[in-house]
């Protein structure tokens, strides 16, 4: 499942080593410079992975904060905070949604105070996923 979810975030097929040409390695690097994150969750385990690449350390008095959507149109469920990383690349997070009849259709990651995490809003808002669909 990672795998397809690194193949879709990049456009490189991983059954083959592929060499980009210097438009796409450009292309690629640059992409891999951006704060990226990919949810993997097994809803018969109630078991979630969150993967994230590139995230910028929070401010001080800050956190991340990760939330799962079930419908469009429904208000996310908080899952919880991210702890404090000091990897510089990818790290994971382990999270649970607490049922086994949840099951999530995007994820949102935000950063607020610490101990307060707010809504998702426009300003808040760090990464989300799926793109929402074209009105």
């Amino acid at each position: 499942m990672l795998g397809d979810a690194l193949t879709a975030l990049t456009g490189v097929s991983s059954g083959k080593p592929a060499v980009p040409s210097t438009g796409q390695a450009n292309h690629l690097s640059s992409l891999s410079k951006l704060p990226t994150a990919i949810p993997i969750y097994d809803a018969a385990r109630d078991s979630g992975t969150l993967v994230v690449s590139n995230l910028p350390p929070a401010a001080e008095g800050e956190s991340y904060h990760l939330w799962v959507s079930t419908k469009i149109g429904e208000q996310p469920i908080y899952v919880g905070g991210l702890p404090e990383s000091s990897a510089s690349g990818a790290d994971s997070f382990d999270f649970s949604l607490g049922s086994t009849m949840v099951l999530p259709s995007g994820f949102i990651l935000t950063k607020d105070p610490q101990d307060t995490p707010a809504a998702p809003s426009e300003a808040n808002i760090v990464l989300q996923g799926p793109p929402s669909p074209a009105h």
